[in-house]
């Protein structure tokens, strides 16, 4: 029935909504994702949709949707989210419609023609607070957290053992995805973050490469928590120093966080993997941490950055 209804153009008075076409957009983008390797790019479009546009936009037939309706949600969604997130959001809903305009089911693209309101002087650096605090766990959600890693750790995880190097060190997935055995000085307990892996650009199926880092301020040493050190000198050790200390890759790890652990700890939607970073970096800056010291731990060739992004204290609560 569906495929009938969009055979023919909405000008004719039909009424499929933006809800229906969206779900079977994805339905199509699906497969074309999955062999690519793109399921974490699947998983924000699915989110970007179900979270923010079809709550608002949803129920409207497709021709009835305006530049102005577009216009009215992004103001309603930079009240709660930050810039970046309501501008892949505005992409995503650019996308469906431009599937929809060259299917003959409008006569332009309403997203294409809709504009996010002017960024004024002084917002950017609370913008990046506000996209900051969105993705920081609380402090009772990141001992929450350590503590479940412990048992999924003793359970066989994959997982666990590089997510606690992740609360404990504030690096990227990359960098941890990218350690060798030979980055880590088990006597001093001092880790190397010096190369990450990053995918291989144009490569299929997906395939990654441990790459050194180009920047000075990231190549850094980080004292590590000493049970956390432990737990990896446990591990069984290859027979080459230079193996990766983990058999894991960025994007296998963000889903593993979005399917399995954030469901596991009941974390509001948007409290990411990348939000443990944000949540190492403010507790210690909380806790009186110079600046400098911070941003040196983090890889940041600035301090700026840090007191950017990072410059709020972490609640106690479960709310940021």
């Amino acid at each position: 029935e569906f495929a009938r209804r969009i055979s023919r153009p909405l000008t004719s008075g039909d009424v499929i909504t933006l809800s229906e076409y969206a779900d079977h957009w994805l339905e199509r983008q699906r497969p074309g994702l999955m062999r690519a390797g793109r399921e974490s790019y699947l998983n924000i479009l699915e989110s970007h949709i179900r979270l923010y546009i079809k709550p608002v936009l949803g129920s409207q037939r497709l021709t009835t949707i305006r530049p102005v309706d577009c216009d009215n949600l992004w103001e309603q969604l930079l009240e709660r989210l930050s810039r970046k997130t309501v501008t892949q959001t505005r992409s995503t809903l650019k996308l469906l419609l431009l599937d929809a305009e060259r299917n003959d089911l409008l006569m332009r693209n309403v997203a294409a023609l809709s504009r996010l309101p002017r960024l004024h002087s002084g917002d950017h650096s609370q913008d990046q607070r506000v996209k900051a605090k969105e993705r920081m766990l609380s402090k009772v959600e990141i001992n929450a957290l350590i503590s479940w890693l412990v048992q999924m750790h003793r359970s066989g995880s994959p997982w666990a053992a590089p997510t606690l190097v992740a609360v404990y060190t504030g690096a990227r997935r990359g960098e941890i995805a990218g350690l060798r055995w030979c980055d880590i000085d088990f006597q001093t307990g001092i880790i190397s973050f010096n190369g990450q892996l990053l995918r291989i650009r144009g490569a299929k199926p997906v395939q990654w490469e441990r790459r050194f880092m180009k920047s000075a301020a990231a190549q850094r040493n980080v004292m590590l928590e000493p049970f956390v050190l432990a737990i990896l000198k446990a591990m069984p050790v290859p027979a080459e120093a230079t193996s990766l200390l983990f058999d894991i890759n960025p994007d296998a790890w963000g889903n593993w966080w979005t399917k399995t652990c954030a469901p596991a700890l009941n974390l509001p939607t948007g409290k990411t993997i990348h939000g443990i970073r944000h949540s190492h970096a403010s507790i210690l800056l909380d806790e009186g941490q110079p600046e400098e010291e911070v941003a040196r731990r983090l890889g940041h060739s600035s301090s700026l950055t840090t007191r950017r992004s990072y410059s709020h204290p972490v609640r106690d609560d479960a709310s940021v």
